[in-house]
Parts: C-alpha cells; sequence; structure tokens
C-alpha cells in the first residue's frame, strides 16, 4: 500500500481518472424510456464551494472537472453490463452549471441522452462542499417518479459482474421503507475508538464550520447544550457513507426532509451528506434502527482497488470496488486500470 499524500487527499482519483479513456461506447441503445423500474440511479457532478478548486490541485482545476466527468459516464456503462441495471432509463446524471457545460463533449461521445442529465444551476445558493449530493438528489425525486434513489459517487467502481443492482432490490422488496448506507450501525466500543466523544465531528463536520455547529445544532433538536445534543446522538453511534446510499421517495419528499434542508440552507452549519444522513435518523426516525439497513450481499464486497498492490491484479468477479482516496497509485496499479478501459472501448466498439 502507499503512503498517505498529506497535500492532496484525492491525488489517486485524480491520477486514475485523469489516465482513464473517454468512454467511446455507444450508450443510446441501453435507454428504453417506456420501460422504467422502481429504483433511479444517478451521479452528482458538481464544482465544491470549500476544498480544493481552482488552482489549488496542482494547478489542474480544468482537468480534474474533466475527469471526474469521464469517469460518470462509465459508470453508467458498468451498471447496463456488469452490475443488472436492466435499463439505462433508470440512470441520471444531476449537474450544476459549470459541469453540465463540461460533460457535453464527453455525452455527445458516449450518445448519452440530454433529457437524462438534471440540471440544478442554484445548488450551491446555499449549499456547501458535498452538501449538493443532497439538495441533487431531492431535486432529481420532485422530477421523477420512482419509489427509491440511489446515490453513487464517482469513486464506485464496478468494472467487471457484480449484483449491485440486485442488492438494492432485494432490500427493498424485504425492507421498503428503509435507507441503504454501507454498515450505519457501529458497535460503541469501535465507535468511541475511532471517534471518541471529544472528537466526534472530526470525520463529519467541515472544520470551517464546526463553530455554527456547535451553535445550531442543539437549537433545532431542542437541546438546552450542545453537550445535551452530544449525549443523546452518542447512544446510537451511527456512521453513514457518502460513497452509495438508498433512500424511498417518500422520505425525500417528505416534511421532515424539507424542514431539516431548510434549516441547513438557513445556517450553513452542515457540509457533508454522511452528516445529514446520520442526522435525519438521530432527528426523525429514532430509535427504530431497522430504517438504515446494510444490504447484507455488501458484508465482505467492496474492496479499494490499491489492496490489490503486491498482489496478482485482478477486478474479481462478484466484487465491486472503489477508488480510494487518499493514496498515490502505483504505476503498476494505473497501468492495469488504464489497459483494463482501454480494452473495454477496443471490444465494445
Amino acid at each position: 500500500m502507499e503512503n498517505r499524500e498529506s497535500k492532496n487527499p484525492v491525488y489517486n482519483r485524480i491520477t486514475l481518472f485523469g489516465a482513464m479513456p473517454p468512454l467511446k461506447i455507444s450508450l443510446a441503445d441501453r435507454f428504453i424510456d417506456e420501460k422504467k423500474g422502481n429504483i433511479a440511479y444517478s451521479i452528482p457532478l458538481f464544482i465544491k464551494t470549500s476544498g480544493p478548486k481552482r488552482g489549488d490541485i496542482e494547478g489542474k482545476y480544468e482537468k480534474v472537472c474533466d475527469n471526474y466527468v469521464k469517469r460518470a459516464f462509465w459508470i453508467a456503462y458498468e451498471l447496463f453490463e456488469h452490475a443488472g441495471l436492466e435499463t439505462l432509463s433508470d440512470f441520471y446524471i444531476t449537474t450544476d452549471s459549470e459541469m453540465r457545460e463540461r460533460l457535453e463533449p464527453y455525452r455527445q461521445l458516449c450518445g448519452f441522452p440530454e433529457d437524462h442529465i438534471i440540471l440544478v444551476p442554484d445548488v450551491h445558493d446555499n449549499f456547501l462542499s458535498y452538501m449538493p449530493k443532497i439538495v441533487m438528489l431531492t431535486r432529481l425525486a420532485s422530477k421523477t417518479d420512482y419509489k427509491y434513489y440511489v446515490h453513487s459517487d464517482t469513486s464506485l467502481c464496478m468494472p467487471v459482474r457484480c449484483d449491485f443492482c440486485q442488492y438494492f432490490r432485494e432490500n427493498w422488496e424485504k425492507h421498503p421503507e428503509s435507507f441503504v448506507t454501507p454498515s450505519p450501525w457501529l458497535p460503541e466500543d469501535n465507535f468511541f475508538v475511532r471517534f471518541g466523544a471529544k472528537n466526534v465531528l472530526s470525520t463529519h463536520v467541515d472544520l470551517e464550520r464546526r463553530s455554527q455547529f456547535i451553535a445550531e445544532i442543539p437549537r433545532f433538536f431542542g437541546e438546552e447544550s450542545y453537550d445535551y445534543y452530544l449525549r443523546r446522538v452518542l447512544e446510537h453511534p451511527i456512521k453513514c457513507h457518502g460513497r452509495f446510499y438508498g433512500i424511498p421517495r417518500n422520505q425525500i419528499l417528505s416534511g421532515n426532509w424539507t424542514e431539516f434542508l431548510d434549516f441547513i440552507a438557513k445556517t450553513q452549519c452542515i457540509t457533508l451528506d454522511e452528516m445529514f444522513l446520520a442526522l435525519y435518523w438521530h432527528k426523525y426516525l429514532s430509535p427504530e434502527k431497522e430504517y438504515y439497513r446494510k444490504v447484507a450481499a455488501f458484508q465482505g464486497k467492496e474492496v479499494a482497488i490499491f489492496g490489490y498492490d503486491g498482489q496478482e491484479l485482478i477486478f474479481e468477479e462478484g466484487l465491486f470496488h472503489y477508488i480510494q482516496a487518499g493514496y498515490k497509485p502505483t504505476k503498476r496499479i494505473q497501468d492495469f486500470f488504464v489497459q483494463h478501459y482501454q480494452n473495454l472501448n477496443r471490444s465494445q466498439r
């Protein structure tokens, strides 16, 4: 495993996405609009309003945007070819104005239909950092009529056969009101080792917004002080992940969801989608843990591709992978990754 890049926490994604070829396989015939399912899948593309931006990522801001766009179209291909999505009519890209302009050449290259790109031009008006993910998902739900919505980051990677979509279908057949998120419920001993009461904010709240969070969030929860709020949420340690999650439509379009988003727009005290999902449960759904579920089939089936360093480099079938942030990939891993996608472009054209 390579050493973590302290100055650039997304170094490997920039490197691998940059080296990845754009999708040149036509997706046009994968869209059959009269045959839609119950679950919509979406990828958000937007410019972060805090953290590394123009000039901050090795002076390659424009190129970085293009790299994430390339990855989004490959995920559409992977969901259809490898992960069991029957029709790409159930797949959408949500985007802000700037990224919409940048993705157009790549959209034309693979024939992705314009009506499956949902523009959210005002997403940055009141929401910072990663909160646009939630806002874009909300906008998608308001414009379509699926029962469930699955968000995926561009870091998700399904380069060979896996049952990603089947896992969501099976979960909602058995638990129709549930959210799906990787490992939401942590054992208390595990939780306190990783976070602890004193630094529980460290993995959830943007450092720039910590003072706003401490001041505003207890009021929203109806607690007298931050200490009371903290005691309440630590009774049920929860850690949601932003790589992917699935949410029922009736929650996204509920008054509770709107109330929470309005509070965030007013205070701008929450900047991460993970924190939004965790606190939504604490505020509106606690103590019923059945609302937030980890699909059993995901157990042991998520592999960061950098775990293969020093071993035979393959994408093992039956697994889904993700492009782990914070590690500089070796040349061997990069060559393997790029060659895989180059071969797909050649074989499917």
